[in-house]
């Protein structure tokens, strides 16, 4: 999704609104990370999760019942209401049980891994956001496309998984590639000043937009490590 408005000129608006993005996304995040870590270290927790794995898709539901309103709803999710709210809460209920779900089929060994990786990589990509001239906003609609792709070489790489192992690797290798550029794209969209950017109301759609981007880098990123 891309949000055109006009630049804004107060500088403190817009710094304003950057903090709570990322105050926002602080609290998903730990919030995610302390359910995983309770799935993966707390012995009754991980027994439950292994004896109720059907409940992997509820939580599948949710999220895509959450993709769904993004997309059929975005006037209404691209400011602070009931709804946006709703769903922010929803989404990050959503992925922190999935998480969970997979971290109990996981080793720890690439589990941790992954998210040592995930969090230098989000770091330094934001720092590229921050720091470079470049305009990668205007990228966001080639960037898609070539989403679509990968998607639709993820399902051969799935059908042939048995015939050509390599191909699923590949495609997490693309998956990862194309997250970077989200994560790229969606921090300047917050930071503003380039060609599309969120207006500085934006801050819950804000947040959902990096998270789902970080949750789906981290996914590539564990696939990879769990191959190795």
């Amino acid at each position: 999704i891309i949000v055109s408005v006009r630049k804004l000129e107060d500088p403190r608006e817009r710094a304003l609104f950057i903090r709570k993005v990322y105050s926002i996304l602080m609290i998903q995040l730990i919030f995610t990370s302390f359910v995983v870590a309770a799935a993966m270290y707390i012995k009754p927790v991980n027994t439950w999760i292994a004896a109720n794995f059907y409940w992997i898709y509820v939580f599948m539901f949710l999220y895509l019942a959450c993709g769904i309103l993004i997309c059929c709803l975005t006037p209404y999710m691209l400011t602070t209401n009931f709804l946006s709210l709703l769903v922010l809460f929803t989404l990050t209920v959503a992925w922190a049980g999935i998480l969970s779900f997979i971290a109990v089929t996981k080793a720890h060994e690439p589990m941790l891994i992954a998210t040592a990786a995930t969090t230098v990589c989000v770091l330094v990509l934001t720092f590229i956001a921050f720091c470079s001239k470049q305009d990668f906003t205007q990228l966001y609609s080639i960037i898609t496309v070539f989403f679509i792709i990968v998607i639709l070489f993820g399902f051969l790489a799935v059908a042939l998984h048995q015939q050509i192992p390599i191909l699923k690797l590949v495609y997490s290798l693309l998956g990862a590639l194309i997250m970077c550029f989200y994560i790229i794209m969606d921090t300047q969209m917050i930071m503003g000043g380039k060609r599309h950017e969120l207006d500085t109301n934006m801050y819950i759609f804000g947040a959902i937009m990096l998270y789902l981007d970080i949750m789906m880098f981290f996914l590539y990123i564990l696939d990879i490590t769990d191959s190795s």
